[in-house]
């Protein structure tokens, strides 16, 4: 027993120095598989043995057989950095079968739990798991088998994450019955079929300003964003999306691609930011997309809607009330929506104005409506007596990155104050630098633009 001991006893200090080597090793350049020897740290008469142990260990980590604990806790701190907060994919409503196609089920599963995940390599998929490997690749255990042509395009997936903090789910029209079936086909061995196909809702080809939108603006909140395929016939016409957000009562804006427009190719976007939305269940009427959010579920934590889906032929945004301006030809005022021009103390003037877009936008501009009276406000230190300043989009899709030609729909709150005094007010609009607070001239030299007169009527 001490003789075959000795050999066991001998060989404590290899995985130990291997740990020791290898438990500060971080993640760099999205590495996870560790190839560190350990032969130089013995005594020389015993390297070459190392050196055997060195190579078996090569071979090992990179067929992934008894993948390391460092190595586990590697992938796991990349995968945190790319996927949301747990909380963010609780919002996810359950009854919409939101559905993602994911190589593992680990990370994913936990800050996705209402989220159903497909796993390509099989690991969590019967299907998969029984298809045959691809026999031209080195092997790697549980790591070289995928779908059957056609089993995961079956399941519609139409969850996407961008980054950390956007959340895209694409209008799919995926039920239970279509989910049961496509478990219960038969489905035929097909070697690597579904290797390089791309799950993604959104792509570069089938929505090039949406995959640019997408990629290339970050809030700082989270956002949940609703994409209807080109493909696809979405929950709302945009028609009727357009007159459901000109009677919307809260902050947002509608973006319109400039016209004439290329079938299959131009995108309508609109944007609900956190601030002033009313509740879900308030909204679900008007825009019933919004319900793959789940409210009933709620961190507390700000977060916005958005929205996207191929622009109609035919349909254009007219005012009401036309209002001509130009501000440099950068952006022109088309006109605007004002419901009535009667309110009281405390009541919200919610204005809508249409703009339209001329060229590059100055970086750093920001617009303001402003509510003017004749008499001093103490709060304000002068006759101000309401306001609201901030991107139309309120920095959801910044001014700079409106195409030249587009038509934004901006929706304006301004509350009134309670001891708001009786009269006439003017209500004032225009453009200004928000680093330097210079006002971005009109064509004619004017700072902005008298839109016009409201009354701010006694309380009865």
């Amino acid at each position: 027993m001490v003789l075959l001991g000795q050999p066991a006893l001998a060989s404590w200090p290899i995985p130990w120095v291997h740990w020791q080597e290898t438990n500060i090793v971080h993640q760099e350049e999205e590495e996870f598989f560790i190839h560190i020897p350990i032969a130089h740290r013995f005594p020389v008469w015993i390297r070459p043995y190392m050196q055997t142990f060195d190579d078996v260990q090569a071979w090992l980590i990179d067929h992934e057989v008894g993948v390391r604990v460092q190595e586990h806790a590697l992938f796991h701190e990349y995968q945190l950095q790319w996927f949301p907060a747990r909380e963010l994919g609780l919002r996810l409503d359950e009854d919409t079968y939101p559905i993602i196609v994911s190589g593992g089920v680990g990370v994913p599963g936990w800050v996705l739990p209402t989220t159903a995940i497909i796993d390509t390599h099989g690991l969590n998929d019967s299907v998969i798991a029984h298809n045959p490997v691809v026999q031209d690749e080195a092997r790697r255990m549980a790591h070289d088998r995928y779908p059957p042509a056609g089993y995961v395009a079956c399941f519609e997936p139409g969850l996407q994450l961008v980054g950390d903090k956007k959340i895209v789910v694409a209008h799919q029209n995926v039920t239970a019955a279509q989910i049961k079936t496509c478990e219960r086909i038969s489905w035929p061995p097909s070697e690597g079929d579904g290797k390089s196909t791309s799950y993604l809702p959104v792509t570069p080809e089938n929505a090039p300003a949406v995959h640019d939108y997408l990629w290339n603006n970050w809030p700082a909140d989270p956002l949940y964003f609703y994409f209807v395929p080109p493909d696809e016939t979405g929950p709302q016409p945009v028609g009727a999306l357009m007159d459901a957000f000109v009677a919307y009562e809260g902050l947002g804006c509608l973006v319109l691609p400039p016209r004439p427009q290329v079938a299959g190719h131009d995108f309508l976007f609109a944007f609900f930011p956190d601030a002033g939305r009313p509740s879900l269940v308030e909204l679900l009427d008007d825009f019933p997309w919004m319900d793959f959010v789940a409210e009933e579920w709620d961190a507390g934590r700000p977060y916005h809607l958005g929205y996207a889906a191929l622009m109609e032929p035919g349909v254009q945004a007219q005012p009401l009330l036309s209002r001509a301006a130009d501000w440099g030809g950068q952006i022109q005022l088309q006109g605007y929506d004002l419901p009535t021009a009667v309110f009281q103390p405390g009541q919200t003037i919610h204005l809508t104005l249409y703009y339209q877009t001329g060229g590059v936008i100055d970086a750093g501009l920001t617009t303001y409506t402003h509510l003017v009276g004749t008499e001093f406000n103490p709060a304000s230190g002068g006759p101000l007596w309401g306001q609201d300043d901030g991107e139309p989009c309120r920095t959801l899709y910044p001014m700079t990155d409106w195409p030249a030609g587009a038509t934004v729909i901006h929706k304006v709150a301004i509350p009134i104050p309670a001891d708001a005094l009786p009269g006439v007010y003017q209500l004032n609009t225009g453009f200004y630098n928000w680093q330097t607070g210079a006002r971005l001239p009109l064509a004619d030299g004017a700072e902005g633009v008298n839109l016009t007169t409201i009354e701010i009527a006694p309380v009865e």
